[in-house]
């Protein structure tokens, strides 16, 4: 892949996806091929157990909380506190980058207030740190040629919002 992008070979929504795609459905091919099952191949540890299907807003009425590790808790989340620093960081270099590739006023610190707000909500609910998704201001950029084009957003959220509420 990188090769096709630095020297600009095919179309790189074609080559982006068949290496997306190409490797998974070359596994299906190989697996099916050999008269291997679904259920062999998890058995030979390939695939994970089954997950038994819930609706997602299910999981929240039956929390226990005598089942949580105190210890563990809390050394995960000095673990966490680390890395709401080093995302706080890196939200700062990934909005300079925007900066200087765009040539767009960004208001810093109003980015940096919602990214600690954010953080501070999922780390009161024991949640992962926030890392925010600036870099893509510029991949986005690349794609549409439009500092203000919120298309790009609206269809990853939208395909975000599928995946959530599939279950």
């Amino acid at each position: 892949m990188y090769f096709a992008k630095r020297y600009h070979i095919g179309n790189p929504v074609v080559t982006m996806a068949s290496f997306l795609v190409g490797p998974i459905a070359l596994f299906f091919l190989v697996m099916t091929s050999t008269g291997m099952t679904m259920e062999e191949a998890r058995s030979h540890g390939w695939f994970y157990e089954p997950v038994d299907f819930i609706l997602f807003d299910k999981q929240w009425t039956t929390l226990d909380g005598t089942k949580v590790n105190g210890m563990a808790l809390g050394s995960a989340m000095l673990n966490v506190t680390v890395m709401v620093l080093v995302c706080s960081m890196d939200i700062l270099l990934k909005l300079q980058s925007s900066k200087q590739h765009i040539k767009m006023e960004v208001d810093m610190d109003h980015e940096l207030k919602v990214n600690a707000a954010m953080n501070i909500l999922s780390f009161a609910f024991i949640g992962a740190p926030v890392y925010s998704q600036v870099k893509f201001n510029i991949l986005s950029y690349g794609i549409t040629h439009n500092k203000f084009d919120k298309l790009p957003g609206i269809i990853v959220g939208m395909f975000a919002g599928i995946i959530w509420f599939s279950g």
